[in-house]
Formats: structure tokens, C-alpha cells, sequence
């Protein structure tokens, strides 16, 4: 098997069009389900941590895990309201057949950035423009791949089949 053959299977722009809105749904809904519960892990693991360590009375480490956990509540609740944004993106892209996965990415840098201007006013701050496009380049990427594992046949058009 080629790289070309390989990549027949994992679209970059153009997928499966005219796909049944069930199937759609199902893409959607598991992509955003693992984009949500990704960090949510992160967050409840910090808890747990944070909580043991502090039984035992490591002051240092309860500090860091403070930290861990509001920046993993962040991400979480950033990625929960972007969901709201994206779900219907990948809806849509699905129904016209353009969802591959830089599709998928870009739109998550698109939803990042429009947030982090609407958080916090965008004043060229170009670290804050770097780290949250990279967060939604990220979660855009395992929003796709979720939601390719979970429904093949929204993704791979039928002549590549």
C-alpha cells in the first residue's frame, strides 16, 4: 500500500457526500463527545491527584495541580462552547462532502481565535493568538479522527472504498 493509497481513506478536503443525516449525527456527536471529555479527563485525574496528595500534605505539588486544574477546566468549558460551533460545521461539510481533516483543522483554528477575540478582545497579543490557534488546530484534529473512527462511511467516498 502507497502513502496515496493510505491517504484515499483519510480525505483531506474532499469525503463522502450526500450522507445520511443519522450517519451525520453520529460523526458529529462523537467527535464532540471526545473533544469534551478529552480535557474533562485531564481535569478530573488533576482532582483526584490533587486531592490524594494533599491528604498526605504535599503543599507543592496541591499548588501545581491548582494550576492544572483551572487551566484544564478552561479548555474544557472553551471546548464545550466551540462544540456549539462546530457541530453543525461538520454537519454541513459532511452533507456537502467537503469534511476531510484539514477542513476540520482550519475550522477549529477559525472557532478558536473567533473566541479568543470575543474572551479577550484580540489586541495582537501574539503568544494568546499562537497558543489558542493551536489549541483549536489541535481539538480540531481530534474532533475529526473521533468522528472518522466512529462513522467511516461519512468520510470515505464511495469510489475509494
Amino acid at each position: 500500500m502507497t502513502f496515496n493509497d493510505a491517504l484515499r481513506f483519510w480525505p483531506m478536503i474532499h469525503s463522502a457526500s450526500n450522507v445520511a443525516p443519522g450517519t451525520r449525527r453520529r460523526a458529529s456527536t462523537f467527535g464532540a463527545l471526545t473533544v469534551v471529555l478529552f480535557p474533562l479527563a485531564f481535569t478530573l485525574i488533576g482532582a483526584g491527584l490533587g486531592l490524594v496528595l494533599s491528604h498526605f500534605n504535599v503543599a507543592f505539588a496541591e499548588f501545581g495541580f491548582d494550576g492544572l486544574l483551572f487551566f484544564s477546566t478552561f479548555v474544557t468549558l472553551f471546548a464545550l462552547v466551540a462544540c456549539i460551533f462546530a457541530i453543525p460545521a461538520i454537519e454541513i461539510a459532511i452533507h456537502f462532502g467537503k469534511a476531510g481533516w484539514l477542513v476540520a483543522v482550519g475550522t477549529g483554528v477559525c472557532l478558536a481565535l473567533i473566541m479568543y477575540d470575543w474572551l479577550f478582545d484580540y489586541s495582537t497579543n501574539t503568544v494568546g493568538t499562537a497558543v489558542f490557534g493551536t489549541f483549536g488546530a489541535l481539538f480540531g484534529a481530534v474532533f475529526w479522527v473521533a468522528a472518522r473512527l466512529s462513522t467511516p462511511k461519512a468520510f470515505v467516498r464511495g469510489d475509494d472504498a
